[in-house]
């Protein structure tokens, strides 16, 4: 049984200043803390598949019927792990269980903004936006296997101290000692989702608009955002651009990176215009050339994150299957190098990439590369027909979309560097699809009553 908490206090403050007393000038900022509410999924998916109500287990080396009382943790004290009464214990290395009453996500909000009135109807608008996650889900197996040793900065692949790349669990030797599930009677897979990722996200908002006058409104917003986190997603499959699964589940920071969703640039351009005609005509040929608004928005945004794997289990971490390796970054390769804008055939270069030593993980961080910058503009031509009648109205209008038919390509559909068996992966870095439509038009009349 799951108890929800009863100590969420979500107080929210702002305030308003105007610094010259002249109703020109705005300095306005808030501080919020808010809650998400931890719905009945995650407590079904993670009640059914927390033990002893695991609907996907697998039990070695024992007799059907089994004897529930012979499945306990078993074998030898593996590099810095030891064997305990209680089960198999690494120092350093959290036993990841379930709580009954998990902590609620929360998200720690706060902005300053400062906006002034320029000429010419003009007004600007400058601020930073800030966002502090804890307590966020991400999934987990509990029965994941243990590291054989954690050695230091420049052996192996350990880059840094405390690194994931710093955990080995393979070494070569023969015979090659096996890192060990914390209970292998178990089998491989006790998963479940825990509330312990974290995230924080910075960004730059600035708009510049030009108030209604002489017919004309003009809008432009650009955001310069980064967004980092241990985890964007509990739910594996959600995404096609980032996995949600954890390079390594008993370290929390194994896959800290860029958010899934976080396009660093991002910018939209709109504008409203009453078409000034027909101001001198009288009768029914001002009602039909008079009133037309053309109005239009372009959006222009840098790709989101791109996750790339390593495609095989070269660090041995896995119990089976391919495993959640990411390969080593080559020295030079930067996320503007490592990619051929303009290509679908051959987006990412393989050749920024190589393999581990045989028992590590690779030193690639969640999110390095980012998908091909998206561009869209849309047009739309409308007017509006009022009538003597209260109430009734005839508005024709005709819309463009995608104006400039531009192809607005998405991520390559195989991010995995290698096949299973350590060769290049023919289609690595292959985009297969796009993202929105080809140039439409569409025309339409709605009568109002």
């Amino acid at each position: 049984m799951f108890r929800s908490s009863k100590h969420d206090f979500s107080p929210r403050l702002g305030f308003n200043w105007d610094p010259f007393k002249k109703g020109t000038t705005s300095v306005r900022g808030g501080f919020s803390i808010l809650y998400d509410q931890v719905e009945a999924w995650y407590l079904v998916f993670g009640a059914g598949e927390e033990p002893p109500f695991a609907n996907s287990l697998t039990i070695f080396g024992e007799p059907w019927p089994f004897n529930p009382a012979t499945v306990q943790p078993t074998g030898p004290n593996i590099g810095n792990c030891v064997q305990t009464v209680s089960g198999l214990q690494c120092p350093g290395f959290p036993q990841l269980l379930p709580s009954k009453i998990p902590n609620t996500p929360t998200k720690y909000g706060y902005n300053l903004m400062v906006q002034h009135e320029l000429p010419k109807h003009l007004s600007l608008l400058i601020g930073y936006v800030g966002a502090l996650g804890r307590h966020l889900s991400r999934t987990y197996n509990a029965d994941q296997e243990y590291p054989i040793a954690v050695v230091s900065p420049g052996t192996g692949n350990c880059t840094a101290i405390w690194s994931v790349t710093c955990l080995e669990f393979r070494n070569g030797l023969t015979p090659e000692p096996k890192a060990a599930l914390i209970n292998p009677n178990f089998g491989n897979s006790v998963s479940g989702i825990v509330f312990d990722a974290n995230s924080v996200y910075n960004s730059l908002q600035t708009t510049l608009e030009r108030r209604t006058a002489s017919g004309l409104t003009l809008r432009l917003n650009y955001t310069y955002s980064s967004c980092i986190a241990d985890a964007s997603d509990d739910e594996n499959g959600a995404e096609q651009n980032v996995s949600a699964a954890l390079m390594y589940t008993r370290v929390r920071t194994s896959s800290r990176g860029y958010c899934s969703f976080n396009a660093t640039d991002s910018a939209n351009f709109n504008f409203n215009y009453l078409i000034p005609l027909g101001q001198s005509f009288h009768g029914v040929a001002k009602a039909l050339v008079t009133g037309w608004q053309l109005s239009s928005l372009t959006s222009v945004s840098s790709g989101v994150p791109l996750g790339v794997g390593l495609g095989f289990n070269n660090s041995g971490a896995a119990f089976s299957g391919g495993g959640t390796d990411r390969p080593n970054l080559v020295a030079g390769c930067t996320p503007q190098n490592a990619t051929n804008p303009g290509n679908p055939n051959d987006y990412i270069k393989a050749s920024c990439f190589s393999i581990p030593p045989k028992g590590y993980f690779g030193n690639l961080v969640t999110g390095f590369l980012r998908s091909p910058t998206l561009w869209t503009t849309d047009v739309s031509l409308k007017k509006e027909f009022t009538m003597k009648r209260e109430g009734m109205g005839l508005e024709l209008r005709a819309d463009m979309f995608n104006m400039f038919n531009r192809v607005n390509f998405a991520g390559p559909a195989n991010s995995s560097v290698y096949t299973s068996s350590g060769t290049l992966n023919g289609t690595f870095g292959l985009i297969t699809r796009t993202i929105g439509t080809s140039r439409q038009i569409q025309i339409g009349a709605r009568f109002q009553f």
